[in-house]
């Protein structure tokens, strides 16, 4: 009858405005991690190792979980504009079918979660972190994630309803965020290169004694830099392994070629008498130690 009718539709509201409610409140909990202002390693919450966050974990727990019930998630989503107007822009250019249209109501949601999440990964650790390559690692590690847990699950699909280039985005971020870390080595390798501007020892290995001080202190910069640079990555963690053997890979090209150069140039050359202060790596040694970055630890 007519006040069975009545109060079933009061019921149904009510489950849509709660729903709704939840799906708000998620986003405004990643949300305000990013916009808060405090500074939460000290507590735990940000790993110290730059590995993946628990917000990144949860965040793709939680979409997992939630798609299975895209038909229920998108009838909740139509009452609201912030959804139907990106739904009836992109029907501009294409026809949906219920099912579809859910699906995409369901994908309008998922991206503005994963954009909050992006923002937050960003902007926390530049906050957090207080080298640069950490910043960088930790950001790749999480975006790396990401995507990798978009493409597992088949949630790239659904945000691609209302994204079509949402993994060629998240991929151009990652190749980003590589190119970023790898010019944090750059701090060392300005100390050797470029090579043609470094002291050139003669035919028979003499160098001006006025060279001399220039060769030893490029070599003892850069021992600084690069002890530092271990020293600032040697707990970082890496956990995808793709991604680890990746950035060694990255990092030997990146470090020891413009090493041994340098390395080369001044083998036969004496340019100190207690040489082997200065001259502490060989290239192979160095390309050992950058290849034991990220490595799993007991």
């Amino acid at each position: 009858n007519a006040e069975q009718k009545r109060q079933l539709g009061g019921v149904m509201n009510r489950f849509h405005n709660t729903g709704k409610t939840a799906l708000d409140q998620f986003i405004d909990s990643i949300k305000n991690e990013g916009t808060s202002s405090q500074v939460p390693l000290t507590s735990g919450s940000f790993p110290k190792d730059a590995t993946v966050h628990q917000l990144t974990s949860d965040t793709i727990w939680f979409l997992e979980h939630l798609y299975p019930y895209y038909d229920i998630i998108g009838p909740i989503l139509s009452h609201d504009s912030l959804y139907t107007n990106p739904l009836q822009q992109i029907m501009n250019f294409k026809s949906f079918n219920e099912d579809q249209k859910n699906r995409a109501l369901c994908g309008i949601y998922f991206r503005k979660v994963l954009t909050e999440l992006n923002f937050t990964i960003i902007t926390k650790a530049d906050q957090i972190y207080n080298n640069d390559a950490t910043r960088q690692l930790f950001k790749l590690n999480n975006i790396y994630y990401i995507l990798k847990s978009l493409q597992r699950n088949n949630l790239l699909d659904v945000v691609k309803f209302t994204e079509v280039d949402c993994e060629k985005r998240y991929l151009k971020m990652i190749d980003d965020l590589k190119n970023a870390y790898q010019t944090t080595w750059q701090k060392l390798l300005v100390h050797i290169t470029p090579l043609e501007e470094c002291p050139r020892p003669s035919e028979g290995g003499k160098i001006k004694d006025k060279d001399r001080a220039i060769v030893k202190e490029k070599f003892a910069n850069f021992n600084k830099e690069f002890d530092e640079s271990c020293r600032n990555q040697k707990n970082i963690s890496v956990p995808d392994v793709l991604l680890r053997e990746g950035l060694k890979r990255d990092n030997s090209e990146t470090v020891v070629p413009n090493y041994n150069a340098f390395y080369e140039l001044y083998a036969d050359v004496e340019f100190a008498k207690n040489r082997e202060k200065y001259v502490r790596y060989t290239p192979h040694h160095l390309s050992q130690l950058l290849n034991n970055l990220f490595d799993d630890r007991v």
